[in-house]
């Protein structure tokens, strides 16, 4: 199994803007991801493998978010394709992680810190795959407005929004790779500027397709896109509290508790 990022900065955690940095990449020419085969007697050998896994798969589910809006906004099926390509091979990674915790943890004697270790990776790869899941029904929807025959047209400004949720994922990411927790409350704040814009956009759509009735088919599709995004933001933000849990031992609705402050 590989996904890879071809030419994506690693340290900034940010892909070229002008080039669909993610990929199922050929093993003949990118590098191969790490793998889970076997599990040795060196424990933290065997958790920065897995961290490095999940890394992998983060970068490969932002790359499957920026196609599947190219798919949208440029109606272009053979993006959709790539996108269900990738999504195979990032669902695969969830069962992945599942059989090397486990291992690990009959190898090794456990420890709290190796538990956690594992509980949020197996948290983390679930995670990664609803969000892949929603990048795959976004991608479908460049497909159906080409098989409707409905031009696209920027009824909402769909790539902000997920501009926004992959600027999410990242900070959870780079939370989880760095351990800080101060990421983590980037996420949580950032989701609800997010859920603002969704309403907006959600609620123009609506008024517009009220109007000008010919804009049904591409209200609606925009609609569920935006959905799906917002959706995206809910998953993040359950990855970004499992990597809190990580960090402090405490598994916490921080997004929940937030709203309810003063």
């Amino acid at each position: 199994m590989y996904i890879d990022a071809a030419g994506a900065d690693r340290g900034a955690g940010h892909p070229p803007d002008d080039s669909p940095a993610y990929h199922t990449a050929d093993p003949g020419s990118a590098r191969e991801t790490t793998t889970m085969t076997n599990v040795s007697t060196d424990i933290a050998g065997e958790i920065a493998t897995l961290r490095q896994r999940l890394a992998d798969a983060g970068l490969a589910v932002d790359g499957m978010l920026e196609l599947a809006v190219r798919a949208v906004v440029e109606q272009d099926v053979a993006l959709t394709e790539r996108v269900i390509g990738m999504e195979i091979a990032v669902g695969g990674v969830e069962s992945e992680v599942e059989q090397f915790c486990l291992r690990l943890m009959a190898l090794h004697a456990p420890t709290p810190e190796s538990m956690r270790e594992c509980t949020t990776a197996i948290r983390l790869a679930a995670e990664l795959r609803h969000i892949s899941d929603y990048a795959l029904d976004i991608a479908k929807i460049g497909r159906r407005l080409v098989r409707h025959n409905v031009a696209y047209r920027p009824l909402v400004d769909l790539p902000r929004l997920m501009g926004m949720a992959r600027a999410m994922l990242r900070d959870a990411l780079e939370a989880y790779a760095r351990k800080e927790d101060q990421l983590v409350d980037a996420v949580i704040a950032a989701d609800d500027r997010l859920d603002d814009v969704y309403h907006q956009y959600r609620d123009y759509a609506i008024e517009a397709m009220r109007q000008d009735t010919s804009l049904v088919l591409l209200g609606a599709f925009s609609v569920l896109a935006t959905k799906y995004v917002e959706r995206i933001g809910d998953h993040i933000i359950s990855l970004a509290e499992s990597v809190h849990y990580l960090i402090t031992g405490r598994m916490e609705a921080l997004a929940r508790t937030r709203r309810q402050e003063p």
